[in-house]
């Protein structure tokens, strides 16, 4: 019959249709889709698998260009050109379905983004001296930066290191050893295990330290309560 030769067909391409849709190639398994589903009859045993199928499809082309578009933002990213990526990385993000399984991935990649740009304003801040504002920016970088992106995040936390360093330094030479002390304190313990400069820090806390011994000795000694 006329009915049993369309469901056939609709078979046909239902199976065309997983073909192509195994090769990842999701346009042309949508096509299949849309033809076995309009071609069946009403009512036909498998419609609503057609039409279920159908529906897949259409998110996994949808999906598809968003890991595209997220692989532009990885582009970009490379050339260290984050505001694009950010970008991108948002659209990607918009573009996919709720289910899309790397929604995770895009959320963290905007992070990334956001934080490298905060630290990038940071170093420029840093740069100009005005090195409270850079801490503000590192700070940023550190709070946004997914914790799994390990390599930025070590980064951006001996940048805000090295800042509160240059700090103690400025505090150092103006002999205020108290505040120069605070500032090195926090740069040590602000600073990753393999932090190059960590030695350097040590070494001008110790200079603090020393500077609030000698000040105190001198004290002591104007108050009459160190004989020499």
């Amino acid at each position: 019959s006329l009915n049993t030769y369309k469901n056939n067909t609709a078979e046909c391409y239902f199976e065309l249709g997983n073909k192509v849709n195994n090769q990842k190639k999701y346009a042309e398994a949508k096509e299949y889709y849309s033809k076995a589903y309009q071609k069946c009859t009403g009512g036909y045993k498998n419609e609503a698998k057609f039409k279920e199928n159908l529906e897949k499809a259409s998110k996994d082309i949808k999906n598809a260009e968003a890991s595209e578009i997220n692989r532009s933002g990885l582009t970009a990213w490379k050339e260290s050109n984050y505001e694009l990526a950010k970008t991108k990385f948002t659209e990607a993000l918009n573009h996919s379905t709720p289910d899309h399984a790397d929604k995770k991935l895009f959320e963290g990649n905007i992070e990334h983004a956001e934080a490298a740009i905060y630290n990038r304003e940071a170093d420029q801040l840093f740069k100009q001296n005005n090195f409270e504002a850079a801490v503000a920016k590192y700070q940023q970088a550190i709070e946004t930066c997914p914790k799994d992106r390990t390599d930025s995040l070590n980064t951006y936390k001996n940048n805000l290191a090295s800042t509160f360093n240059q700090m103690g330094m400025d505090h150092l030479t103006k002999e205020k050893f108290a505040e120069a002390k605070k500032l090195f304190d926090l740069a040590i313990n602000g600073s990753t295990k393999n932090n190059e400069k960590l030695n350097s820090f040590t070494e001008n806390l110790r200079k603090a330290s020393d500077g609030i011994n000698n000040n105190n000795a001198e004290i002591f000694y104007n108050e009459g309560k160190i004989v020499w």
